[in-house]
């Protein structure tokens, strides 16, 4: 049995206080070719924040978040080789490009599956005496 939890633009669903917090991890370089010319990206770190009825995905040294505050937020808890999981999908206002990420609340990680070309990458849930020093926070953005 599946356990979804999905919300548009009328209501927010509510996570579970013990998924909520924030998730940092670095994404790997890559590199591809578009049309002859070869883009490179160097690793970068990000951070996920889950809030009561809110996402967001921001990369700390751009000072960038792509996804706050998401109009379209989706979630599945289900069974992934034999881990509980929580599948979440998160879309912009506009966009055609989704998010997936896949939260294994036991180990307190997040798979963020890469938009092609970008590498998957993996983050890790900051502690409660981590989140008070850290720069992977959301206020970092908001006193700028």
């Amino acid at each position: 049995m599946a356990v979804k939890g999905v919300c548009s633009a009328q209501k927010a669903p509510k996570f579970p206080a013990k998924i909520r917090g924030t998730y940092v991890g670095t994404q790997s370089e890559y590199a591809f070719r578009h049309q002859g010319t070869d883009f490179r990206f160097s690793e970068i770190s990000m951070s996920i924040s889950i809030e009561k009825y809110r996402v967001s995905l921001c990369f700390p040294q751009e000072n960038h978040c792509p996804i706050e505050n998401s109009a379209e937020i989706q979630w599945v808890k289900k069974k992934l080789n034999g881990k509980r999981v929580l599948a979440i999908t998160v879309s912009e206002p506009g966009s055609l490009l989704k998010e997936e990420w896949l939260l294994e609340p036991q180990k307190k990680k997040i798979l963020r599956k890469g938009i092609l070309p970008q590498p998957d990458t993996m983050l890790t849930k900051l502690g409660k005496k981590q989140r008070k020093g850290s720069s992977f926070t959301k206020s970092t953005f908001d006193q700028n």
